[in-house]
């Protein structure tokens, strides 16, 4: 019983493809963190708890394998990493922050990576197109976020490189053809998600964003 991430820009159609999954399969999943305003915590404190809801998804995650087919995570519980990458560090956690909550996670097996990855994406126009269409949602953030679409694309197809087949980057043309496409792809997620693997790939991540600039 696999556990993947499905990944994407805002209005690709990450939520909606989940939800059309969970309609025609066993699929449980696990919807993202959104972040809301904590007036009694300082930003530290704020950036620790969003990190702990990521664990506490994690955790969800591995009891709901037990009785699914399929259990997805609608974004990645590791985002922080790119995300703050994303934005050079500004006004949010450092890298050095970043990995040392999430390698004592790792080493206490807290959290772990999926056992694959799905990558939506699609055009710039394409995207505001969707969010303009979509009356169910503000996306009061759209635009601030727009510029997180190339830096997240650059980190995954990345993992890819590392390991070939472990993301598995599709247009979103639809969320039909998103459905077909994740439900092809299924058996090609075999990279075990064990303890070893997640300290390996870890150490490459933290390395690899050390070293490297996010795209603009």
């Amino acid at each position: 019983m696999p556990l993947i991430c499905i990944e994407g820009p805002s209005a690709v159609g990450k939520t909606s493809t989940c939800k059309q999954l969970t309609k025609q399969f066993d699929v449980f999943t696990i919807p993202e963190v959104i972040r809301k305003p904590i007036s009694n915590l300082n930003a530290y404190e704020k950036a620790i708890h969003y990190l702990n809801l990521e664990v506490q998804r994690w955790e969800l995650a591995q009891e709901k394998l037990k009785i699914h087919e399929l259990v997805i995570l609608d974004s990645d519980p590791f985002k922080p990493l790119w995300f703050n990458w994303s934005f050079n560090y500004q006004n949010c956690l450092a890298l050095d922050e970043l990995e040392l909550f999430y390698r004592k996670q790792l080493e206490h097996q807290s959290i772990g990576f999926v056992d694959g990855y799905v990558l939506l994406t699609t055009t710039e126009q394409e995207l505001r197109r969707r969010k303009a269409n979509d009356p169910t949602r503000e996306r009061i953030e759209f635009d601030h976020l727009m510029r997180i679409n190339k830096p997240r694309e650059t980190y995954y197809l990345q993992i890819n490189n590392w390991f070939h087949g472990y993301v598995n980057k599709f247009n979103a043309i639809s969320i039909e053809q998103n459905v077909i496409n994740i439900n092809n792809a299924m058996p090609k997620f075999k990279q075990p998600s064990d303890h070893p693997f997640s300290l390996h790939l870890f150490d490459s991540i933290i390395h690899w964003l050390r070293s490297t600039s996010p795209p603009c």
